[in-house]
């Protein structure tokens, strides 16, 4: 932000602030209480930000906001509905296509006006703290206590509730950078972590486990001014509740573990039956036939599940396949139906924030060792959503890269959602 923006800030007890904090207070806690409120809650966010950005726009005061808006992340994000567009105009497709990707589009107002109000970021990760408690709570009932084979929550699919739980995690790691005065209390925080990586691991969902572990190498990486006691400490948690869950369910965990090996030979040789990981193989190699045989245009949108069953006709794909409507890797599958278009929009959409976000999480790190330590409590916010920022767009791509994600509304506007709120946040307080 600008000098200029910074003698126009709006005032502390301005009713917008207040009013901006409760709202985003609420996203990481009821959407894990039922998945159809991830809309609601969506819709609500981005009315209360409309309203306000109207009203910033009246009184000549959004210039500092849409400032905020220049940048990877933004375009990437909005790029990928573009894409979409163009697909759909140059080789056709229905209006009903842009139903899913113009979430990223509508969401925009979010950023913008947390980076014109910057509202104090400690209640967002309170709330993320909180969601990570309850979903650990939530695991260890269903699995502990009701015998469960695995946790999903309250939601209907496991995946979804790993997601949620592993973003809660994640951002509980960066909120160790904030100031005392902005961090939630320990006794909070440090729960909702722990709980939250207990309800990753009681999902029994591979990818989520994979994605963890990515986001904690990174935050051990983009971290480097938090003190190593305190990273040490946050990985005996995690190796703590990984043993503890042996324990308890060490069985159904440590088959999940042995079966990636068993799964991939038998697909190897030709046997598999009914395996994720078979399926997952499978999948992608009808993407990549429809890729060879289309690399341009694509399939069509809404036209991969008629290509996917001729293919099995023909013989050349396991019908085990047959009904499936997404091929569970998000560049493979929009390159599929898509052609470039599609595959440029999608690599935007994932790599767009990610760049952006670890780029500001290194020079917040650069910036903090050389204006010495303790550092302002604005350049730890900066920090903080930066590294939160990193640490997010890193578990989705990761769950991109298995999963059927932007195939799934609640799971794209949980996304764009969380990555709009930490784009502001890191305008609104970068030095």
């Amino acid at each position: 932000m600008s000098a200029a923006d910074r003698a126009d800030l709006i005032a502390p007890s301005d009713w917008r602030r207040s009013g901006l904090a409760l709202v985003l207070f609420a996203p990481p806690l009821c959407i894990y209480g039922l998945q159809s409120w991830a809309g609601v809650v969506a819709g609500s966010c981005l009315l209360f930000c409309l309203i306000v950005t109207a009203q910033l726009a009246w009184r000549g005061q959004l210039h500092g906001g849409l400032a905020a808006l220049r940048n990877s992340a933004v375009l990437g994000m909005l790029g990928f509905p573009v894409a979409v567009i163009v697909i759909i105009v140059l080789f056709g497709g229905e209006i009903d296509d842009l139903d899913t990707p113009s979430r990223f589009l509508l969401l925009v107002p979010v950023a913008l006006v947390i980076a014109r109000l910057r509202p104090a970021p400690g209640p967002w990760f309170l709330a993320n703290a909180a969601g990570g408690a309850l979903g650990g709570l939530l695991a260890l009932n269903q699995v502990v206590v009701q015998g469960l084979p695995l946790a999903s929550g309250l939601l209907d699919n496991p995946n979804k509730f790993a997601y949620l739980a592993t973003v809660s995690a994640v951002v509980c790691l960066a909120a160790m950078r904030l100031d005392q005065s902005d961090r939630p209390p320990l006794y909070l925080l440090w729960p909702g972590f722990a709980l939250g990586v207990m309800a990753l691991l009681l999902s029994s969902t591979r990818g989520a486990w994979l994605a963890f572990c990515m986001a904690l190498g990174g935050w051990f990486v983009l971290s480097r001014s938090v003190r190593l006691r305190t990273r040490l400490l946050l990985l005996a948690v995690v190796v703590g509740g990984a043993v503890l869950l042996a324990s308890l369910e060490g069985q159904v965990i440590a088959q999940r573990w042995t079966k990636i090996g068993t799964e991939l030979s038998q697909y190897l040789d030709g046997n598999w039956q009914e395996s994720s990981i078979g399926e997952r193989f499978e999948l992608w190699r009808g993407a990549a036939i429809m890729i060879g045989e289309n690399p341009l245009a694509g399939v069509g949108l809404g036209e991969y599940n008629k290509h996917l069953q001729q293919l099995v006709a023909q013989g050349r794909l396991n019908p085990q396949i047959a009904d499936h409507g997404h091929a569970h890797n998000e560049p493979l599958m929009w390159w599929a139906v898509g052609g470039l278009p599609g595959l440029i929009g999608m690599l935007g959409l994932l790599f767009g924030p990610l760049f952006y976000f670890v780029r500001h999480a290194a020079r917040a790190s650069r910036l903090g060792g050389r204006n010495g330590s303790p550092a302002a409590p604005a350049l730890r916010r900066y920090q903080a959503g930066a590294i939160a920022g990193s640490l997010v767009a890193t578990v989705t791509l990761v769950f991109c890269l298995f999963d059927a994600f932007f195939y799934i509304q609640f799971a794209t506007v949980y996304y764009a959602l969380t990555a709009y709120i930490l784009i502001g946040l890191v305008e609104a307080y970068r030095q």
